[in-house]
Order: C-alpha cells, then structure tokens, then sequence
C-alpha cells in the first residue's frame, strides 16, 4: 500500500510540473505579454556571448496593458509604453513610445530573441 501511495504521490508531482511547464511554451508573437527571464546576449563583432549569473542578471515584463519594465540586478533599467508590429506569427518589431530605435523581437524555441543593433537577447518566458 505504501508503495502504491509513493507512486500516486510522485506522479502527481511530475503531473503538475508538465502543466506548469506547458503554461510558459511560447510559440508565437501573441504570447509575449508577461515575465521573461534574460539568458544571454550575443553577437558583435566578435560573436562573443554573456550569460546571465547569479550578480548579473535580467528580466523584463511586457504588460497587457502596453507597459515594459526591464529590471537589471533588482533595479529598473527603462519603463517605457511598447507596441509590437507584427511581421508574421513568429517575429516582429518592438517599438517604444518616443524612441526612434526599433528592436526585432523573435520567438524561437520557445525563447524570445530581442535584436539590439548587432546583439541579441535571449530570454525565457518564466511568468
């Protein structure tokens, strides 16, 4: 019996993590409302990356209401009113309101992809 109980309990587990899971696959433009945890930052001349650390580290919230706040190590980094122009399901432009700068942003294996210039973000949907 005890072993039947361990079983149920540790499928019931693996059961809620899945569903969690699921809830932050990402797959198109639409679903970019919400948190996003930075991985890391590539690209530039000379294709060098960094990575996110426990002292160095990002997230960044597209809100539903059209508010973006990008927080770097705790502490805001830019809040501004964003719209994305959508190119196709899976990509399209950001743009801030009284910014002339557009940034590409990209769903790509379930990670968002933010181009800056030369460099590109990568985060994960974690909310």
């Amino acid at each position: 019996m005890k072993l039947i109980l361990l079983f149920l309990l540790m499928f019931s587990i693996v059961s809620c993590a899945k569903q969690n899971e699921d809830k932050m696959k990402v797959k198109t433009i639409g679903q970019i409302t919400g948190e996003w945890q930075w991985l890391s930052t590539c690209g530039g001349i000379v294709e060098n990356c960094v990575y996110a650390s426990d002292t160095n580290y990002a997230v960044i919230d597209f809100g539903s209401n059209g508010k973006f706040v990008e927080l770097h190590n705790g502490t805001v980094y830019m809040e501004a009113d964003y719209r994305i122009i959508k190119v196709n399901e899976t990509s399209g432009r950001l743009r801030f309101t009284g910014q002339k700068y557009e940034s590409t942003v990209s769903i790509v294996n379930n990670k968002l992809e933010i181009g800056r210039g030369e460099l590109v973000d990568t985060y994960k949907k974690i909310n």
